[in-house]
């Protein structure tokens, strides 16, 4: 008997800590607003769920009895596990901000970052209103629990324990950083280009007006420009994001393939 509570324990711990890491790392459930007790207490229920019906498995059974250097080193596996999959989501969604900082160079926003309380740090003001939207629809297409699925299917793909590091990881880690940067651009390139037109036709304007003060009247017009653009592409942008989402959750397919070696 008291073997089975030792058993249950060891496992509630793996499951706790591959599930506390996924959801520090993670869009909205890492939320830097999100009082770390709600995070703690949600993944403990959640771990508290799954640990009956993994306690069973091979995997499970495997690590009862297991030494204290031997279980450590299962923990710090299952830290990883946790840690790739929640940087992997957090670079898919970080793509709406390097697209919202690609804007503000071109209007002018550059020097306003505002304070983002998602993140903890100052943001770019249109990333930070994109990325609202983002969590809004995200939320409104039940996302977290597309997050919260791809968690658990993760013990299916890596039992307790099995995770070893290889090549293809980092490879599918860096190819989402790539990603994260090509998202970005493309979030962006629309805004842009109309913001470099917008130059041009400055630029040919001070050549045919040499006595008009373009750096005056420059910032408000590009300003306008960009708000302009902004809300005229907001249709575009929202289907954008519906595929952001689905490169988020492919992502993670293959990041999980990878890691149980199939």
């Amino acid at each position: 008997m008291l073997g089975l509570v030792v058993n249950y324990v060891e496992v509630f711990t793996l499951v706790l800590v591959r599930i506390s890491s996924f959801f520090f790392l993670t869009p909205f459930f890492g939320a830097r607003n999100i009082p770390v007790q709600v995070k703690i207490g949600l993944a403990f229920m959640i771990a508290l769920l799954m640990t009956p019906a993994l306690t069973g498995t091979e995997a499970g059974q495997m690590y009862a009895g297991a030494g204290f250097a031997e279980l450590i080193l299962i923990i710090l596996k299952e830290l990883m596990v946790g840690v790739a999959l929640g940087m992997v989501a957090a670079f898919i969604f970080a793509a709406i901000q390097v697209g919202g900082m690609f804007i503000d160079m071109q209007i002018g926003f550059v020097m306003a970052n505002v304070f983002d309380p998602l993140t903890g740090h100052s943001a770019p003001l249109t990333g930070q209103f994109k990325y609202a939207l983002a969590m809004l629809l995200f939320l409104g297409l039940d996302g977290h629990h597309g997050l919260l699925a791809a968690l658990l299917q993760s013990y299916n793909f890596l039992p307790l324990g099995s995770f070893a590091f290889s090549g293809d990881l980092l490879s599918v880690v860096m190819q989402t950083f790539s990603v994260m940067f090509l998202l970005g651009f493309k979030i962006a390139i629309p805004i842009c280009a109309s913001l470099f037109l917008t130059d041009v036709g400055l630029a040919i304007l001070s050549r045919a007006v040499p006595q008009m003060n373009v750096f005056v009247i420059g910032m408000p017009v590009k300003v306008l420009v960009g708000l302009v653009m902004i809300a005229v592409v907001m249709p575009a942008f929202i289907y954008l994001l519906r595929g952001l989402f689905q490169t988020m959750y492919g992502q993670l397919d293959t990041l999980l393939r990878v890691m149980g070696g199939s």
